[in-house]
Protein backbone atom coordinates (compact mmCIF):
# COMPACT_ATOMS: atom_id res chain seq x y z
CA UNK A 1 0.00 0.00 0.00
CA UNK A 2 1.35 3.45 -0.91
CA UNK A 3 0.33 6.86 0.36
CA UNK A 4 -0.34 9.55 -2.20
CA UNK A 5 -0.09 13.15 -1.01
CA UNK A 6 -1.67 15.77 -3.23
CA UNK A 7 -0.95 19.03 -1.45
CA UNK A 8 -3.61 19.18 1.31
CA UNK A 9 -5.32 15.91 0.36
CA UNK A 10 -4.05 12.58 1.63
CA UNK A 11 -5.49 9.25 0.63
CA UNK A 12 -4.25 5.72 0.65
CA UNK A 13 -4.15 3.97 -2.68
CA UNK A 14 -3.72 0.27 -3.14
CA UNK A 15 -1.18 -0.66 -5.80
CA UNK A 16 -3.88 -2.13 -8.03
CA UNK A 17 -5.98 1.04 -7.56
CA UNK A 18 -3.74 3.34 -9.59
CA UNK A 19 -5.79 6.13 -11.12
CA UNK A 20 -5.64 6.45 -14.90
CA UNK A 21 -6.82 10.02 -15.41
CA UNK A 22 -7.49 9.63 -19.13
CA UNK A 23 -9.64 6.53 -18.61
CA UNK A 24 -11.48 8.17 -15.72
CA UNK A 25 -12.26 11.24 -17.83
CA UNK A 26 -13.52 9.04 -20.68
CA UNK A 27 -15.78 7.21 -18.22
CA UNK A 28 -17.15 10.48 -16.85
CA UNK A 29 -17.70 11.93 -20.34
CA UNK A 30 -19.54 8.76 -21.34
CA UNK A 31 -21.79 9.09 -18.27
CA UNK A 32 -22.51 12.73 -19.17
CA UNK A 33 -23.24 11.90 -22.82
CA UNK A 34 -25.45 8.87 -22.25
CA UNK A 35 -27.52 10.56 -19.54
CA UNK A 36 -27.47 13.96 -21.28
CA UNK A 37 -26.31 15.70 -18.13
CA UNK A 38 -25.73 19.45 -18.17
CA UNK A 39 -22.85 19.49 -15.73
CA UNK A 40 -22.90 23.25 -15.16
CA UNK A 41 -26.26 23.03 -13.41
CA UNK A 42 -24.80 20.86 -10.65
CA UNK A 43 -22.04 23.32 -9.71
CA UNK A 44 -23.17 26.87 -10.43
CA UNK A 45 -25.34 27.13 -7.31
CA UNK A 46 -22.33 26.31 -5.12
CA UNK A 47 -20.41 29.26 -6.61
CA UNK A 48 -22.32 32.26 -5.24
CA UNK A 49 -19.61 34.77 -6.30
CA UNK A 50 -19.25 33.36 -9.83
CA UNK A 51 -15.53 32.98 -9.28
CA UNK A 52 -15.33 29.70 -11.19
CA UNK A 53 -14.12 27.83 -8.11
CA UNK A 54 -15.75 25.86 -5.30
CA UNK A 55 -14.41 24.08 -2.25
CA UNK A 56 -13.39 20.45 -2.57
CA UNK A 57 -16.36 19.35 -0.45
CA UNK A 58 -18.80 21.20 -2.71
CA UNK A 59 -17.12 19.80 -5.81
CA UNK A 60 -17.53 16.27 -4.45
CA UNK A 61 -21.16 17.06 -3.58
CA UNK A 62 -21.80 18.25 -7.14
CA UNK A 63 -20.31 15.01 -8.49
CA UNK A 64 -22.57 13.09 -6.12
CA UNK A 65 -25.64 14.94 -7.41
CA UNK A 66 -24.59 13.94 -10.94
CA UNK A 67 -24.75 10.28 -9.93
CA UNK A 68 -21.02 9.84 -9.42
CA UNK A 69 -20.91 8.57 -5.86
CA UNK A 70 -21.22 5.31 -3.96
CA UNK A 71 -25.00 5.81 -3.98
CA UNK A 72 -25.14 6.91 -7.60
CA UNK A 73 -24.83 5.03 -10.87
CA UNK A 74 -21.03 5.18 -10.94
CA UNK A 75 -18.87 4.80 -7.89
CA UNK A 76 -15.79 7.02 -7.65
CA UNK A 77 -13.17 5.88 -5.18
CA UNK A 78 -11.49 8.32 -2.81
CA UNK A 79 -8.34 8.10 -4.95
CA UNK A 80 -10.31 9.05 -8.07
CA UNK A 81 -11.96 11.96 -6.26
CA UNK A 82 -8.58 13.15 -4.99
CA UNK A 83 -7.13 12.92 -8.49
CA UNK A 84 -10.02 14.93 -9.98
CA UNK A 85 -9.55 17.57 -7.28
CA UNK A 86 -5.84 17.69 -8.05
CA UNK A 87 -6.28 17.92 -11.83
CA UNK A 88 -8.85 20.73 -11.57
CA UNK A 89 -7.22 22.50 -8.64
CA UNK A 90 -7.67 26.27 -8.68
CA UNK A 91 -4.37 27.99 -9.52
CA UNK A 92 -4.56 30.55 -6.69
CA UNK A 93 -6.12 28.38 -3.97
CA UNK A 94 -5.04 24.76 -3.46
CA UNK A 95 -8.15 24.10 -1.35
CA UNK A 96 -10.51 24.98 -4.19
CA UNK A 97 -11.46 23.30 -7.45
CA UNK A 98 -11.91 25.14 -10.75
CA UNK A 99 -15.30 23.71 -11.62
CA UNK A 100 -15.64 25.74 -14.83
CA UNK A 101 -12.66 23.88 -16.36
CA UNK A 102 -14.22 20.58 -15.31
CA UNK A 103 -17.54 21.59 -16.91
CA UNK A 104 -15.80 22.61 -20.15
CA UNK A 105 -14.05 19.23 -20.32
CA UNK A 106 -17.20 17.26 -19.57
CA UNK A 107 -19.50 19.14 -21.91
CA UNK A 108 -17.05 18.84 -24.78
CA UNK A 109 -18.91 15.65 -25.69
CA UNK A 110 -21.86 17.78 -26.84
CA UNK A 111 -20.08 20.53 -28.74
CA UNK A 112 -16.86 22.49 -28.96
CA UNK A 113 -16.73 25.58 -26.74
CA UNK A 114 -16.90 28.98 -28.48
CA UNK A 115 -17.70 27.37 -31.81
CA UNK A 116 -19.52 30.53 -32.90
CA UNK A 117 -16.21 32.40 -32.87
CA UNK A 118 -14.48 29.84 -35.10
CA UNK A 119 -17.01 28.82 -37.75
CA UNK A 120 -14.47 27.04 -39.95
CA UNK A 121 -13.46 24.51 -37.28
CA UNK A 122 -14.51 20.96 -38.05
CA UNK A 123 -16.40 19.53 -35.08
CA UNK A 124 -16.08 15.84 -34.37
CA UNK A 125 -19.24 13.85 -34.84
CA UNK A 126 -20.20 10.99 -32.60
CA UNK A 127 -21.72 8.09 -34.44
CA UNK A 128 -23.20 4.90 -33.18
CA UNK A 129 -22.49 1.87 -35.28
CA UNK A 130 -25.30 -0.62 -35.40
CA UNK A 131 -24.72 -4.08 -36.75
CA UNK A 132 -27.83 -5.93 -37.84
CA UNK A 133 -27.63 -9.61 -38.54
CA UNK A 134 -30.41 -11.64 -40.03
CA UNK A 135 -30.63 -15.07 -38.53
CA UNK A 136 -32.27 -16.68 -41.56
CA UNK A 137 -29.68 -15.47 -44.10
CA UNK A 138 -26.91 -18.04 -44.51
Amino acid sequence: MTTVRLRQVECEVKDEEEVDVQRLMERLRHHVLVNRIRVKEYFQDFDALNSGTVTRARFERGLSYMGLSSLGQHHLSSAQLAMLCHVYEAPNDPDSVAWTRFVADMESVFTLPNLEYSPTVQAMSFQLTLTITNIGDN
